[in-house]
């Protein structure tokens, strides 16, 4: 086996994914707005009901704001809608004291809403910007680093933030991963996960204070490659490095390939040898790595302009 990396040291950009999310305020009363509750409304014909779809075209989380103490008697608030795959969802929301409640669920529309106790004040009723993905081109630039390789990925704030942002896309192999990142204040954090594919970010039910960036580093892991575990014999490695490079060879003794572990990149990666761990030279012998290992990857670290590894590897039958 020959495994070329042969990276382009340009291509690191820190907002490739989603620049300058949100840009999108939330509407706090895009559904409806001062109702004045004591039946039930609906999407087709009241006055207060502004719209049943929620902006930005896809699921939000609800947010419900009374102007009025709701909780004595506690008034429960029932939404009705559709999720983002058009399935029929409802949830129940107890009102608050002149503030506000937001729903667990995310809905597509909404199509009703009603109370069990009649509400004191005018309650409204809209949406929070939360999660984003590649549909939304105004906020989304891109799903990859268009070089067909995992990197991972950096969130950069510019303003306080807590939050704690989920992260889906695709792993090396294709699998689908994802990973939950608390955002920093006004500074940046990176995955542990490499993401060859990024399809949508979340931060739940909570609005993020100021607009963020998501984009990929330099940090990149090549696929998976399976071993013959089952022969019990050693595997070998050249490393060939041109140029200023560091990488490492990793090594899992879980089977790549089963339903008991859900995707390689949840498996337990180890450096398998000294030797090729955080290597920024060529090997000078070969490289034995003991029986018993299922499955190896590259791990970039680091390169500069011109930079390239090849990693040959061989196994006895």
């Amino acid at each position: 086996m020959l495994l070329n990396l042969d990276i382009d040291p340009a291509n690191v950009d820190p907002n490739g994914i989603g620049a300058a999310l949100p840009v999108t305020v939330p509407d706090p009363n895009g559904i409806a707005a001062a109702l004045e509750i004591g039946t039930v409304w609906t999407a087709a014909g009241d006055a207060e009901y502004i719209t049943e779809s929620v902006n930005s075209g896809k699921s939000q989380h609800i947010i419900v704001t009374s102007a009025a103490d709701e909780t004595s008697p506690q008034s429960t608030m029932t939404l009705v809608g559709t999720d983002r795959n058009g399935a029929a969802i409802t949830e129940e929301l107890a009102l608050s004291n002149a503030g506000t409640v937001v729903s667990t669920k995310q809905f597509l529309t909404v199509t009703g809403i009603s109370v069990d106790v009649e509400t004191t004040g005018v309650t409204d009723v809209g949406w929070l910007i939360t999660s984003w993905n590649s549909a939304e081109t105004a906020l989304w630039v891109a799903t990859s680093a268009g070089d067909g390789l995992a990197h991972q990925l950096i969130v950069t704030t510019t303003g306080n933030d807590s939050s704690l942002l989920t992260l889906i896309g695709t792993d090396a192999d294709d699998n689908v991963i994802e990973e939950t990142v608390t955002m920093p204040n006004t500074s940046t954090v990176e995955t542990t996960r490499f993401f060859k594919t990024v399809t949508e970010a979340s931060t739940g039910a909570i609005a993020v204070a100021a607009v963020f960036d998501i984009g990929w580093v330099d940090e990149v892991a090549s696929k998976s490659f399976p071993l013959k575990w089952q022969d019990h014999v050693p595997s070998n490695y050249w490393l060939v490095i041109t140029g200023t490079i560091s990488v490492s060879v990793q090594f899992t003794q879980e089977d790549l390939f089963s339903d008991s572990i859900g995707e390689p990149s949840e498996a337990f990666w180890v450096e398998g040898d000294s030797s090729l761990t955080a290597e920024t030279g060529s090997s000078t012998a070969l490289i034995v790595v003991p029986a018993g290992f299922v499955g190896m990857r590259v791990i970039l670290l680091s390169y500069s302009s011109g930079g390239e590894c090849q990693l040959r590897a061989t196994q006895a039958e």
